[in-house]
């Protein structure tokens, strides 16, 4: 039971814990490996095609399956192993600095995370008939960081006076286009 919960908030560390080192380093590089790939797939636009959005899921669905499948296996390895002579890894302090790696490596993501993204509802109609009211959106911060964004593209824009308020906004001019309005209709250029 101990090899299966130390691989719960670690994967691999509970084939650390029976001895199997191989195993282990293998089992640990996938899931970080898997990670990456799926922070580096919600941070690009990835998600806005349908091929991403099922990619999207099916990376999630690795990060929370690879955790129970290697409970699961490090749970069977230390029933077929039994008794084990202790190797030079296996130790308690081994262990709890491992766990406060992962676990800093944890908070750190979070953290990156949280100047990543923003979520938010719409509450008004001035986005119809593409947006509805009640939608909810993920945004991707700092997704235009190294371009400007295309005509058609939805932004963000920030209250001037009070920060908190958020706009969505669809981009109609580009630097160095006339943009008027005459009758309630738009007129560019």
């Amino acid at each position: 039971m101990i090899a299966a919960l130390l691989s719960l908030p670690m994967p691999g560390l509970g084939q650390l814990y029976n001895g199997f080192l191989h195993r282990a380093l293998a089992l640990f590089g996938v899931y970080v490996v898997i990670l990456i790939v799926t922070d580096i797939a919600f941070s690009s636009s990835l998600p806005h095609t349908f091929a991403g959005v099922v990619l999207a899921f099916a990376l999630l669905l690795a990060v929370l399956v690879i955790p129970i499948a290697a409970a699961v296996d490090a749970f069977v390895g230390a029933r077929k192993a039994g008794e084990v002579a202790l190797h030079p890894f296996n130790r308690w302090y081994v262990y709890v600095a491992l766990l406060v790696l992962n676990a800093a490596a944890g908070w750190a993501t979070d953290f990156l995370e949280r100047k990543s993204f923003a979520t938010y509802d719409i509450p008004t109609r001035s986005m119809l008939p593409t947006l509805q009211v009640g939608d909810h959106l993920v945004a991707a911060k700092g997704a235009y960081g190294h371009r400007m964004p295309n005509r058609g593209e939805m932004v963000l824009v920030f209250h001037p006076k009070r920060p908190k308020i958020t706009f969505i906004r669809r981009v109609i001019g580009l630097p160095g286009d006339r943009v008027g309005i005459r009758n309630g209709r738009l007129y560019l250029n």
